[in-house]
């Protein structure tokens, strides 16, 4: 359903984060499940730990959705 790794983790992270699938942890999990996705195809993040934090807290807020996690994701892949 999804053609590249980096769709495919930007859906997943926006699913879980969104959802709140968890009593607890879900902004965790979310950005854990969607980093070993990325790093499953030799993906990682460049970001510094204030830019992830931001990036989650944002996306738990409603702020961004797929398009724009899909963005955050291309422009911070290493």
């Amino acid at each position: 359903m999804y053609p590249n790794p980096i769709d495919k983790a930007a859906a997943v992270f926006e699913s879980l984060i969104s959802n709140h699938p968890f009593i607890d942890g879900n902004k965790r999990t979310a950005y854990v499940i969607m980093q070993l996705i990325l790093l499953d195809f030799n993906i990682a993040i460049e970001a510094s730990q204030e830019e992830k934090y931001d990036f989650v807290i944002a996306s738990s807020q409603g702020k961004l959705k797929f398009i724009e996690i899909k963005k955050w994701l291309e422009l911070h892949q290493k």
